[in-house]
This record gives C-alpha cells, sequence and structure tokens, in this order.
C-alpha cells in the first residue's frame, strides 16, 4: 500500500512504521513544511525499510527543482520515482532548474536549487513589505 496526503509529520511516520502500515510513502515537501522536516521523515522511513516518493502538492521550475534535489539525496534503493511538475504547466515561472531525459528527473549541479523567478512571466508583485 502506497500512502501519499497524509504523511504529514514525524509522528505520522512513526505510526506508518509502528502499524506497518504502508510499503511505499509519497513525500511531498510542503504538507511537510520544508525540505528539511521532509529530509528528517525520509531519513526515517528509510530506516525502518520504507521507500519514498520525492513529491509536492504542484508547482513550477523552483518547486521542481526542489523535488529533484531531495530525490537525488535520497538512496537510488529507497526512491521509487519524482514528478517533474514544471512540465504540467503552461507558462513557465522559473529561469533553469531540472531537467528531465528518458523518463528521469535531473537535479541540477548549479548552486543553491539551480533556478531563479522568472519576474517577467510572475509578473509585478502584489505587496511589498518592510
Amino acid at each position: 500500500m502506497k500512502l501519499d496526503e497524509c504523511v504529514t509529520g514525524m509522528r505520522a511516520a512513526q505510526r506508518i512504521v509502528q502499524d506497518q502500515g504502508a510499503e511505499i510513502c509519497c513525500l511531498k515537501i510542503s504538507n511537510l513544511s520544508g525540505l528539511a522536516k521532509a529530509r528528517r521523515v525520509r531519513d526515517f522511513l528509510i530506516a525502518n525499510r520504507i521507500p519514498v516518493v520525492s513529491e509536492d502538492t504542484w508547482g513550477g521550475e523552483i518547486t521542481s527543482s526542489a523535488v529533484a534535489h531531495f530525490a537525488a539525496s535520497t538512496p537510488e534503493d529507497y526512491l521509487i520515482n519524482s514528478t517533474d511538475l514544471h512540465n504540467y504547466n503552461t507558462r513557465s515561472t522559473g529561469i533553469g532548474g531540472p531537467t528531465v531525459k528518458d523518463g528521469k528527473l535531473f537535479a541540477t549541479d548549479t548552486p543553491r536549487l539551480g533556478v531563479e523567478p522568472d519576474y517577467y512571466s510572475i509578473g509585478d508583485p502584489v505587496a511589498i513589505y518592510r
């Protein structure tokens, strides 16, 4: 059984392991409050021999880049798949980012996430707080 939206933190991951409630867990970075918490949950699941999927709820190049880097840092034997969310959008919101080749998502080897916001595509800010 694969669990998806219900993996929301370490308590959920501990319960899944305790109850032997899944064979695979889909980890959505935003559902886990970011990369740092997602990494802790992933590492716990892997330590308990549960493979993972690297995803997020939706996004463009910036989100896909985070997904790609998260997937790249997951041991290959425990990574089921990841998703190139940016290729499902009709408009680009980032410059650079991950690439897809032969059905695989690849993180960049450039600093940070390897993608910059496309301010022209995004448009003017709705508000600026100082």
